[in-house]
């Protein structure tokens, strides 16, 4: 199944219509910063690592994907794509 931030917060959560046990599983293959949910660069790594991963089984020699992630990360704008990370 696909999922994807489908309210706009900047992570996947249960608010986006996805189970526990579902978001448990994303979390734990791609939670990299272990704050126990994942944002949309979180996601974005997940899937080049997917990718690699799948080029070193399918495709030796091939070599890797890279792309830093190009997507903002929303801390404290709800629903707005725009605002700038606070730290």
């Amino acid at each position: 199944m696909y999922y994807w931030d489908t309210n706009g917060d900047g992570t996947l959560n249960l608010a986006d219509n996805i189970t526990d046990e579902d978001l448990e599983n994303i979390n734990a293959a791609c939670d990299f910063n272990n704050n126990g949910e994942t944002d949309i660069c979180e996601i974005h790594e997940c899937l080049i690592n997917y990718e690699n991963t799948w080029r070193a089984e399918n495709c030796p020699g091939y070599g890797e994907a890279f792309c830093t992630c190009p997507f903002t990360i929303v801390y404290e704008c709800p629903g707005s794509w725009d605002c700038e990370m606070i730290e």
